[in-house]
């Protein structure tokens, strides 16, 4: 079952693949910096050189211990699910886990899992690629505060200076709330919209939904 509108499920698997690399584990090592409670462990395979300072663990005893997605949590180069992670998907699949993925290439447009899926009756959530339809941006003043992070290139830490507002603005008994921009963030929040995948006449529609009147 495709469908993005179902609760992406924890606690969470968070596969790291064959990362070359820390920054191309960013998404797992994202989601453990700020949701560590909601991870089981990591699984690597081998010629992995990254990890998300976790405990590793394989599909089975992740089973065993409840958990109930498998997140990819690699972003590499070109955004692919290559071949060689496909058994180990699948077998996430076969042990009763939904799959979650922030890539450019979707789950569900692989066969093998897409079939798996449908047999197990699990989920692919493919969250770089918004569910939903945007309306073009109204430009409308309306009530609310809000704060945006902006900075020069990718990974430069505009997600971690957002959370880090937040949590300190709750600490403070004011009303914050994190909206998700971006992958790594969709799976912290538990919903947001990766506006890299939007068609660009419609980003300011969706940046005008994600962050409504409050």
């Amino acid at each position: 079952m495709m469908n993005e509108r179902k609760v992406i499920e924890r606690p969470y698997l968070l596969f790291l693949g064959d990362a070359h690399d820390h920054l191309a584990a960013k998404t797992a090592r994202g989601i453990v910096d700020w949701r560590r409670d909601w991870c089981l462990g990591q699984l690597r395979l081998e010629g992995c050189n990254a990890s998300a300072g976790v405990d590793d663990i394989s599909v089975a005893e992740a089973a065993k211990q409840g958990a109930r997605t498998l997140i990819v949590g690699v972003a590499n180069r070109g955004g692919i699910i290559p071949d060689i992670w496909l058994d180990t998907l699948g077998e996430a699949l076969d042990c009763g886990m939904d799959l979650a993925s922030g890539l450019h290439m979707r789950l569900s447009d692989i066969a093998v899992l897409r079939d798996k899926a449908a047999a197990k009756g699990a989920t692919l959530f493919d969250v770089r690629h918004p569910h939903r339809d945007f309306p073009l941006g109204a430009g409308i003043k309306r009530p609310g505060k809000r704060l945006l992070t902006v900075g020069s290139d990718a990974s430069v830490g505009k997600m971690y200076t957002t959370l880090a507002i937040e949590k300190e603005l709750k600490t403070r008994g004011v009303a914050a709330d994190f909206r998700a921009t971006g992958q790594t963030g969709i799976f912290i929040a538990g919903d947001g919209v990766s506006v890299d995948a939007v068609v660009a006449d419609f980003i300011s529609g969706a940046t005008e939904w994600l962050s409504p009147d409050n």
